[in-house]
């Protein structure tokens, strides 16, 4: 990126120190809470930046993988809405549901591998703040 595109970018929001709230309903599903693992910044900056960006850069990767399989397994129904076993010019028949099966679970599987990366990073901040 060069300088000019830098200028371009509006700088980022100033950090905030203010703890997430939390949910207190005990009716409350586990979709519905945020789940904060990091209570504040100020809690981050004890993380080594190298390896923030690491998982961040990794985090991006595997996000836009989970991405790709979720469209290809949700245009599936309309190829198999549309597919003619007779035609001879059809390019490829529908996904069987295994495969389906398959892919939504190698989706699942990098979504926790990016969880377990972030949990990775979380464990170093609760380590370095038990630091003397």
């Amino acid at each position: 990126m060069t300088k000019q595109q830098n200028k371009n970018i509006p700088p980022a929001p100033a950090p905030t120190t203010t703890p997430a709230p939390e949910i207190k309903d005990a009716a409350t599903s586990m979709y519905e809470d945020r789940g904060d693992i990091f209570a504040s910044v100020d809690e981050v900056k004890a993380a080594d930046p190298r390896h923030l960006f690491s998982v961040l850069n990794r985090a991006h990767c595997l996000s836009n993988g989970i991405a790709a399989v979720l469209r290809i397994v949700a245009g599936n129904d309309g190829v198999r809405s549309y597919y003619d076993p007779a035609d001879q010019n059809d390019i490829h028949p529908p996904l069987t549901g295994n495969t389906v099966s398959q892919l939504l679970y190698m989706a699942a599987t990098v979504a926790e591998m990016i969880g377990d990366d972030i949990d990775l990073i979380e464990g170093n901040v609760r380590a370095a703040r038990l630091k003397p």
